[in-house]
């Protein structure tokens, strides 16, 4: 009985010791990430279109700076941009990645600045300028 008890220590002993030894995990170099957790994309998949994402990005500051949702990959439908008061800068419409439709752009004061028509990213006809109010080109 002695010599089982024997037998059973020393075969118990090494795996106790090697159990409680201390590993410590390799350590990362630590850096400010704040701006990481601002900077941020969210991108929502549609339940009734697997190829079909939404996409709303927001600024450095944690601002809205842009929206809409891409088709396979590609920006389809309206995407808006916004400015840094949260007005909308620009409404453009794109099919399959390229410039189809509409393309708005305002100022700060919520005036349109320029409209114009675009048709496969080439323009479609005349651009339209407005200079602001009290401005004259």
């Amino acid at each position: 009985m002695k010599t089982l008890r024997i037998l059973f220590a020393i075969a118990i002993f090494p795996a106790i010791v090697f159990a409680q030894t201390n590993k410590t995990a390799p350590t990362i170099p630590t850096r400010k990430i704040e701006q990481a957790y601002l900077a941020d994309t969210i991108i929502t998949k549609d339940k009734s279109d697997p190829n079909r994402t939404y996409v709303v990005i927001h600024s450095g500051k944690g601002l809205l700076s842009s929206q809409g949702s891409m088709y396979k990959g590609k920006k389809d439908g309206v995407w808006r941009e916004y400015n840094n008061q949260g007005g909308i800068a620009k409404v453009e419409e794109y099919k399959n990645g390229l410039r189809s439709g509409a393309s708005v752009q305002m100022t700060f004061n919520n005036q349109v600045s320029s409209d114009e028509t675009y048709r496969n990213d080439s323009l479609d006809g005349q651009k339209q300028h407005t200079m602001p109010v009290g401005k004259s080109e």
